[in-house]
């Protein structure tokens, strides 16, 4: 794991630590990094290079990486080989910055217990949703059941599925059309015992709520 400090600016260019974190891996002892040349008590820092940001140029998929699925500002129009437009500046997508974090005044960190953690979340969440999420499309039409379902095909591998709620195959046909432009309301109920059996792609989708399965 990683211990770093740093004594100046990095810029992206100067003291940089490699970390490889490959896909379903997760790190054990947490990251750490001091950064206390950056304290705002250090006159030769200006505010600006107080704000930290996380970048990631790992190929994607890693480790051999496709470059239309590498997007950032400056970046080639890759428009004519499948991929999409360079993105303007400050502005997505953008895979390659991860986040942002300002170095503090106090010097010091008090970390909040679990409860702590979970009641600040509780607090926190709904407001930055309320702020950053638009409001959700309205439809007149009733929510579609979905059901996500696991179990194994002939050959014994894992596999997941979506029922509507009748379960299909992969290759059947699909048992639902939305037209552009159409909004569709979904309740899914997952059935397996994963935490994350399925993604949406190439549509916006929006989360209105969760509830515990009974």
């Amino acid at each position: 794991m990683i211990g770093l400090h740093l004594s100046a600016p990095t810029n992206g260019r100067r003291h940089r630590s490699l970390f490889i974190l490959r896909s379903g891996e997760r790190s054990g002892p947490p990251q750490r990094a001091s950064f206390h040349s950056y304290s705002p008590t250090n006159s030769a820092i200006e505010p600006e290079n107080r704000k930290i940001i996380l970048y990631n140029d790992a190929p994607a998929p890693f480790p051999v990486g496709d470059i239309r699925y590498d997007y950032y500002a400056g970046g080639p129009d890759l428009r004519l080989t499948g991929g999409v437009n360079t993105p303007p500046e400050g502005s997505g997508p953008d895979t390659r910055v991860i986040m942002r974090f300002d170095v503090g005044t106090t010097g010091s960190v008090k970390e909040l217990d679990f409860h702590g953690t979970l009641a600040a979340l509780s607090v926190a969440l709904p407001l930055a949703y309320l702020t950053t999420q638009p409001l959700p499309p309205f439809t007149a039409a009733p929510a579609k059941l979905k059901t996500l379902n696991e179990d194994f095909d002939n050959y014994g591998r894992l596999r997941q599925r979506l029922g509507s709620p009748q379960v299909s195959d992969y290759l059947s046909q699909p048992m639902d059309i939305a037209h552009k432009g159409e909004t569709q309301k979904w309740r899914i109920v997952n059935l397996t015992g994963d935490t994350h059996p399925m993604h949406f792609h190439l549509v916006n989708v929006q989360i209105l709520k969760r509830e515990a399965l009974a």
